[in-house]
């Protein structure tokens, strides 16, 4: 059995009616530290497919509803409620799994994932919560819960169902089932956690860094202005 890319390890900050989420995955035990998961199914591989190994795709960030929710209940909404799915950009958003139902013999769709196609970030700001029915802000010093899973995505030829006899994959969406924990947050004034000092900053504000010399950037992640685009 094939397994999927392990789930990712989540660092809140806890701020004024605002969660930062920071996400990562360990070097030593994740199977996709780096992201660089990649795994071969062996039920393709025995049927010499070429395609037949499977990337890591994206996350998933839900809203639980409690710290008793397990993941077989992701799926349900009174449950579980997505935030958000972060995804390589790669041409790739919406992934279908094909599962055969014994009762009408037929394969059944089912959207594994809506994903947007943005590109990976590791960092992601909460301000609402999926759960309530009136003011969606979130409340400080009330606890929340999260968690996250990884998936991948194989897809060696695209399943037709209007050919169902043909060859096809019938499951593009791999997830992995290591490393899922349950995360508990509390929002609060961090003021008095830091001796009164406040932050005069926003989630996304960073500094502008100008090039005097060398090249490349050092490994970190930049995003260049119109000009030195131009440029």
């Amino acid at each position: 059995l094939i397994d999927g890319p392990d789930a990712p390890d989540l660092l809140i900050r806890e701020l004024n009616q605002e969660l930062i989420v920071g996400i990562w995955n360990d070097t030593l035990r994740s199977n996709n530290k780096f992201e660089s998961y990649a795994e071969t199914d062996p039920v393709l591989a025995a049927q010499s497919i070429a395609d037949s190994i499977y990337y890591f795709e994206g996350y998933k960030i839900f809203q639980l509803v409690d710290e008793t929710v397990s993941p077989s209940e992701y799926n349900n909404v009174d449950k579980a409620r997505l935030v958000a799915v972060i995804d390589v950009k790669n041409g790739v958003k919406r992934l279908i799994n094909y599962d055969y139902d014994a009762s009408i013999g037929a394969l059944i769709p089912t959207i594994k994932v809506q994903a947007n196609d943005n590109g990976i970030t590791h960092t992601l700001n909460i301000k609402e919560d999926l759960f309530a029915t009136g003011d969606k802000k979130l409340i400080n010093n009330k606890a929340y819960f999260y968690s996250s899973i990884a998936y991948a995505y194989n897809d060696y030829q695209t399943f037709d169902p209007a050919n169902p006899q043909a060859e096809g994959q019938l499951v593009t969406y791999l997830e992995g089932r290591g490393n899922i924990k349950k995360y508990k947050a509390m929002p609060h004034i961090p003021m008095p956690q830091a001796d009164g000092i406040a932050l005069n900053s926003q989630y996304g504000d960073s500094p502008e860094v100008k090039q005097i010399d060398g090249f490349g950037s050092g490994g970190n992640d930049l995003e260049l202005i119109p000009a030195t685009v131009d440029e």
